[in-house]
């Protein structure tokens, strides 16, 4: 009997077009802060 774990790819879980969307945005949200945080690092 197969199981699903949430600890590995599942388009069961996440269709594929919606996890790119997830992994892009989350890359946006991290550049976006890692660049307010150097830019605070530069003005200190």
């Amino acid at each position: 009997m197969k199981t699903l774990s949430m600890a590995h790819p599942n388009e069961d879980f996440l269709p594929e077009e919606e996890a790119q969307f997830v992994i892009n945005s989350a890359r946006i949200i991290l550049r976006y802060i890692d660049s307010k945080m150097n830019r605070a690092s530069l003005t200190e």
